[in-house]
């Protein structure tokens, strides 16, 4: 699962055995720290309460958060008893989901990197004296990759998109009568990819939550921007086939 959520260029470096570029990528670096806080928080507020045994409390914890930090979709307990405070983690960490040209969903960890970089990038701004040069950069791969603001700004809104996209299909979901909890676990599972499930998605669910799904899995994969040009072009070439006809 792991090397599954990894960025292929990144992935490269490891099997060359270049681990000083390896751990230069912010890639690398958030999904470690989010993988170790989210398995302890895991692990104090929601396992050991759920299973007693320290052994199959730490195994479930960093194996869940692996599974949906990644996208991966594998589960080996039921959430049904599992608490707030564990289902909210894994929710946060399946709409951020795993590295940028992987086999991962979600937003991405790049885009959380860059935009928390970004943040930083700003504070920097009004600390330092007006006339003072700042060139953003990450490391991307063995080098040094710097980011304009217009990259920052397309994430921005590649991040709203993505955002407003969740919390429509989880209101779409609560208009069928299923829990405020339930269907913010399912449509984050499902804008993902993910494939984790608290037990709303089954073949007894309306089938219009399918739909819905469906959709919000559609839109997850491809992405926002890809769907969106893709549509304008394809009702564009639509129209002028039809002005052809007329003429």
């Amino acid at each position: 699962m792991i090397f599954g959520n990894l960025n292929f260029i990144i992935a490269y470096l490891l099997l060359q055995l270049r681990f000083r570029a390896f751990l230069k990528n912010g890639e690398v670096r958030l999904f470690a720290f989010l993988l170790i806080i989210g398995a302890v928080i895991l692990f104090f507020h929601s396992t050991t309460i759920l299973y007693g045994n320290i052994s199959k409390s730490i195994r479930v914890a960093i194996f869940e958060v692996v599974s949906a930090l990644t996208t991966t979709g594998f589960s080996t307990v039921s959430y049904n008893t599992w608490n707030d405070g564990g289902l909210t983690l894994l929710i946060i960490l399946m709409l951020i989901g795993g590295g940028a040209c992987s086999t991962a969903g979600g937003i991405k960890q790049y885009r959380i990197y860059i935009l928390l970089k970004a943040l930083v990038w700003e504070i920097r701004k009004w600390l330092y004296p007006p006339n003072a040069i700042i060139q953003p950069y990450i490391w991307e791969s063995d080098r040094k990759y710097f980011i304009s603001e217009r990259q920052i700004k397309t994430i921005s809104l590649f991040l709203f998109l993505y955002l407003l996209t969740y919390f429509l299909g989880t209101f779409a979901i609560v208009l069928h009568g299923i829990p405020l909890r339930d269907a913010l676990f399912e449509f984050a599972s499902a804008l993902g990819t993910v494939g984790l499930s608290i037990g709303v998605t089954s073949v007894h669910m309306s089938p219009s939550i399918l739909w819905i799904e469906m959709i919000g899995m559609f839109l997850g994969r491809l992405e926002f921007f890809i769907i969106i040009v893709s549509l304008i072009t394809l009702i564009k070439d639509i129209w002028r086939s039809i002005i052809m006809k007329r003429r």
